[in-house]
């Protein structure tokens, strides 16, 4: 068997004209998740700094930091699936429902 050429045609002309919206995309999420973290972080360096003088290596203040970035992608991801669903119902429907 052998595979259409139009349909590999088409797969990678979509995925050239997507490919470049999805990394600016990608590249803005992380800027989010960079933020919030660094803010985070920002708001508790005294309690860095506490723990850091009782005893904490940078090992045990770094997994805290990467703990809490992980939760915020977690998040971030979970909300992706409640915003599509709420993305595909109809709006006219919706206003009616009220």
């Amino acid at each position: 068997m052998t595979s259409s050429p139009n349909r590999g045609g088409r797969i990678g002309c979509w995925g050239t004209r997507w490919a470049p919206l999805a990394g600016i995309a990608l590249l803005l999420a992380v800027g989010g998740v960079y933020g919030i973290v660094a803010f985070h972080v920002a708001r508790r360096t005294h309690e860095i700094g506490v723990r850091v003088a009782l005893g904490a290596t940078v090992g045990d203040v770094t997994g805290r930091v990467l703990r809490r970035g992980a939760l915020l992608a977690v998040g971030v991801l979970a909300c992706v699936v409640p915003a599509r669903s709420a993305l595909s119902v109809d709006p006219v429907r919706a206003l009616q429902a009220e």
